[in-house]
């Protein structure tokens, strides 16, 4: 019996990008997904742009390969929370994985990659980042997602969530069990725009021993725009990280590390002074269990193994191919 899959698409004004990612999602379940009973799901939340129209003409062309294809195109702009959770809703497979419109899948099958183990609740690539079309490595991000494994692998789940620790987003592979629990659901209905840190800290919660997976993949090109919702939806974010900060500090048994939140709340809220950063003090404990075993990060960091020629090679095909979608119109 074939097992099935869904594609969770969160679009807003990505006409430049939607048809990219679509092609990265037909290569995937050509590839990969001949034994898939394979769904797309879209949730548009009120382009103002062409992006509805282009989601169209694909989805005209290329339902043949979906099992379902189902579209949601907001009227009014309702916001990622309420977006995602719609599609979750509509979601009746027994995985997802959830994207952005402007960001491209590679090549890695993760079709396998989300079939996780029972103690697993998330697993995580590192990214590659579409900068100008242009695939780019970021050292520094790698090394810091290292880092954080290491800091952080000992403990419960929810450390890394209420403290400082580097992950991507778009590049989270989660355990269906864990997004779709009900706690996770109703957590993320009380927020606005930030999607990914309520998911965490709510399956973190329910889930405090499961473990948390870097895997050496790249899932997906991150691509960085103009467009990111923490410059466009600026308020709304604001919003959503207080909350977050309120509701960890409320939860928190612990009087060191209610202070700490405390702290990285202020420095947050008054983030414009120059000085600022240097009272927070949580990130400077990170800094410390990071140096401490500096020996254990650098060996992680230094088995990742990302061929770029491969990637590049990947990315360069997802352009062909947009390209003759366009050319065929």
């Amino acid at each position: 019996m074939k097992s099935d899959f869904s594609f969770l698409v969160m679009s807003y004004n990505h006409e430049k990008y939607v048809v990219e990612h679509l092609e990265s999602i037909k290569f995937l379940v050509e590839k990969y997904g001949k034994d898939l009973l394979v769904d797309l799901i879209v949730n548009d939340d009120a382009s103002k742009d062409n992006t509805v129209a282009l989601i169209e003409d694909w989805v005209k062309h290329n339902s043949g390969l979906f099992r379902n294809v189902i579209k949601f195109y907001n009227e009014i702009n309702l916001g990622t929370c309420k977006s995602l959770l719609n599609m979750l809703s509509n979601d009746k497979s027994s995985r997802c994985k959830i994207s952005a419109a402007d960001d491209v899948y590679s090549f890695e099958n993760l079709f396998q990659d989300t079939n996780h183990e029972k103690d697993v609740a998330i697993v995580s690539g590192y990214p590659l980042y579409l900068i100008e079309n242009k695939l780019i490595r970021s050292k520094k991000s790698d090394l810091l997602m290292a880092g954080t494994q290491v800091v952080y692998k000992n403990d419960d789940l929810i450390r890394r969530f209420k403290h400082p620790a580097i992950h991507n987003a778009p590049s989270i592979l989660y355990s269906e069990m864990c997004l779709k629990d009900k706690s996770t659901l109703d957590f993320l209905s009380r927020f606005s725009v930030i999607e990914d840190w309520p998911i965490q800290i709510s399956i973190a919660r329910k889930y405090p021993s499961h473990k948390f997976n870097l895997v050496n993949k790249v899932f997906v090109y991150y691509r960085k725009t103009a467009g990111s919702t923490l410059y466009v939806k600026k308020d709304k974010f604001d919003e959503d990280i207080n909350l977050i900060y309120s509701d960890l500090i409320a939860n928190e048994q612990s009087k060191l590390d209610r202070l700490r939140l405390n702290i990285r709340r202020f420095c947050y809220e008054e983030r414009r002074l120059f000085f600022i950063k240097f009272l927070n003090i949580d990130y400077f404990i990170f800094i410390l269990k990071l140096l401490s075993n500096i020996f254990q990060v650098i060996l992680l960091y230094r088995s990742l193994k990302s061929n770029m020629t491969d990637h590049e090679r990947h990315y360069n095909l997802i352009q062909l191919r947009t390209k003759l979608f366009f050319d065929n119109q």
